[in-house]
């Protein structure tokens, strides 16, 4: 959204939440014969098979990068259900023989543990919007997964955009708003900050929006950061654009993209989304009464966007986003 006007904080404010840890599967081992098995994959014994230092053919990533967030074969970029393992092989301990009789090695990375390296890897995850809608519209469904992968996710508003509100609506209707619309999304009221900065007015707010996300930041540490594009003309956005990364830049930052704000846009990290995924973000934006007299707010947009990132990469549907920084 463009636009917002008052002063002051609302009462929601963000809690820390307790930290959790993920439990990944046992890497599957896939039979070959002997021969197979104790040579090294080499890029000299056929050119078509990846090296060490390159994503498989079903899409492993080979490490975080902005050409790897894509790649794969056609389904989920990471989270494809793996095969399960053969009864008798279920609690064979790594580097002994398995059903086939060939010994394993150990492997140095579990399968299940490359292919969430990403998503699977952040415990914190926090969202900057610089008007309600804005994170929805920019990561929503990245949000949805994210949530349903276990991440602590935490959304911060900056403005409440009152000015941009129709006639009969109350003015702290975005503050309700936002709040019904990121609890669609599986963000807890707790998780939830909104500010009051007049909308347009941000410049002029420059030094306390950045006290505010470095006080984010001593505070929380959060693993990842979605924010504006760098590349955004509104005012607003391109503040907290600037001002975070100056606060989060010894962490991961990823640009989200608002496509009627960004003239130019570098497609570099896409995550991948399922129809439930997208479906959230639809209803999470449904949330905003006041803005569905905005053209770019009808759900068939939304979905045809995610449908066009998708395609890109031979995903279902994807959101996309500019990589400032990856810290791994």
């Amino acid at each position: 959204m463009g636009d917002g006007d008052v002063d002051g904080v609302l009462p929601t404010e963000v809690q820390r939440q307790p930290e959790g840890r993920r439990h990944y599967e046992e890497r599957q081992h896939k039979p070959g014969s002997a021969e197979q098995e104790s040579r090294p994959n080499s890029r000299d014994d056929d050119p078509e098979k990846p090296g060490p230092d390159q994503p498989s053919r079903e899409g492993e990533p080979a490490g975080v990068g902005q050409e790897d967030l894509g790649r794969g074969e056609q389904g989920e970029a990471w989270d494809e259900d793996l095969p399960p393992l053969r009864n008798e092989d279920q609690n064979r301990p790594e580097g002994t023989e398995d059903s086939s009789g060939i010994q394993q090695e150990q492997p140095t990375l579990r399968l299940r543990d490359r292919k969430r390296r990403v998503i699977g890897s952040w415990e914190r995850v926090l969202v900057l919007a610089p008007h309600t809608d804005d994170g929805e519209f920019g990561c929503g469904g990245t949000m949805a997964r994210l949530v349903e992968e276990g991440s602590d996710v935490r959304y911060v508003a900056f403005s409440i955009a009152t000015r941009s509100l129709p006639e009969g609506f109350a003015p702290d209707t975005l503050a309700r708003e936002v709040k019904d619309a990121t609890a669609e999304l599986g963000i807890p009221p707790a998780n939830l900050t909104v500010h009051d900065f007049d909308v347009r007015t941000f410049p002029k707010h420059r030094q306390d929006i950045l006290e505010l996300l470095v006080e984010l930041w001593e505070d929380w540490r959060p693993d990842a950061v979605f924010q504006p594009s760098l590349h955004d003309i509104h005012q607003d956005h391109q503040v907290i654009a600037a001002e975070g990364l100056r606060a989060f830049k010894r962490t991961t930052i990823l640009g989200y993209e608002i496509p009627w704000n960004n003239f130019d846009f570098a497609y570099q990290a896409y995550f991948s989304l399922r129809e439930e995924h997208v479906a959230k973000k639809v209803a999470a934006l449904a949330k905003y009464e006041s803005q569905q007299h905005r053209r770019y707010s009808d759900k068939e947009y939304i979905r045809n966007v995610a449908r066009t990132h998708g395609i890109n990469v031979n995903r279902e549907f994807a959101e996309v986003f500019e990589v400032y920084r990856v810290v791994a």
